[in-house]
């Protein structure tokens, strides 16, 4: 969870499959942030 006005979010993609994901932040209104996560092996 991230607080604040800043923050942060740790995933550990160890056990994640290799491709391309997409991160959304989501808050009261909707999405805040989308951005494309690559996970190469």
């Amino acid at each position: 969870m991230m607080n604040g006005q800043q923050g942060q979010q740790v995933w550990d993609t160890r056990e994640v499959a290799p491709g391309t994901y997409l991160v959304q932040y989501l808050g009261g209104s909707g999405v805040l942030y989308s951005e494309k996560l690559i996970i190469q092996q």
